[in-house]
């Protein structure tokens, strides 16, 4: 199919696209392209007020459409592994849940009206967040007192079983890439969790706090170019030397609701 418009005239079509702008881009498309009732799945990692204007202008158009975002990492999406967090209409989700269990190995249903999904996967993504700033910070604190990097990975994988851990930690010690998660996934998943002029609002002190590590090295080089690098490692001197926003009573993290 040489367009999403052409893709959406079968009646179901998937999004999973990089960001809001990303789907924003090919949406005209694709409501013109679905039939009336036709549905569209957005599988993308998407801020929860887009979310919310995306079932609107759906409904208003005659078009249905369902949030479902994944977890999991590529080789996860290769092996059918991910897991998937579906909203939406009751009867949407049944008639998406064959596809959804052959894509993935777990199906979370959270309610009702597709932003609530994409509420869970940035709260999910900001504890991914926060566990990777915690595990290069750890790594750090072992690697400077003599501890070999793959001796500690042994511990975490041991001790502290989780998806999230055991690949990550796995390609700090075998040098894949520096101790920590990559800076501008962790920035895009803090500024996608926050809205300041989107009420209500909550503060989030390890928002603040792992926001501006991976804002600082990304200002350094971190990830601009070869991909995943830390916020959490020894960073460049002139990472260290740059200057992040000002965060505090003026300029406080928050989560919008």
């Amino acid at each position: 199919m040489g367009s999403p418009k052409e893709a959406a005239r079968t009646g179901l079509v998937i999004t999973m696209l990089a960001d809001d702008a990303a789907t924003e881009a090919v949406l005209p498309e694709i409501l013109e392209g679905l039939p009336q009732g036709g549905l569209h799945i957005a599988m993308s990692t998407l801020g929860v007020p887009y979310s919310r204007a995306l079932w609107e202008r759906h409904r208003r158009a005659g078009r249905r459409y369902l949030a479902a975002p994944v977890f999991g990492r590529p080789e996860a999406a290769a092996r059918g592994e991910l897991r998937i967090v579906v909203a939406g209409a009751p009867e949407d989700v049944e008639e998406a849940r064959p596809l959804l269990k052959a894509l993935g190995v777990e199906v979370y249903e959270v309610g009702d009206t597709p932003h609530l999904a994409h509420a869970v996967k940035l709260g999910g993504n900001f504890l991914i967040a926060s566990m990777l700033e915690a595990l290069s910070e750890a790594y750090v604190l072992v690697e400077r007192n003599g501890v070999r990097r793959e001796a500690f990975y042994e511990v975490v994988r041991g001790f502290f079983r989780s998806p999230v851990y055991e690949p990550t930690g796995g390609s700090f010690w075998k040098a894949l890439q520096p101790p920590g998660s990559s800076s501008g996934w962790g920035s895009r998943t803090c500024a996608s969790s926050t809205r300041r002029r989107t009420p209500p609002t909550r503060p989030c002190p390890s928002g603040t706090s792992s926001w501006t590590g991976s804002w600082r090295g990304w200002r350094g080089g971190w990830g601009r170019r070869t991909g995943p690098r830390s916020f959490g490692s020894p960073r460049p001197r002139r990472a260290s030397r740059g200057k992040g926003p000002t965060l505090g009573p003026r300029f406080p993290f928050v989560l919008a609701l």
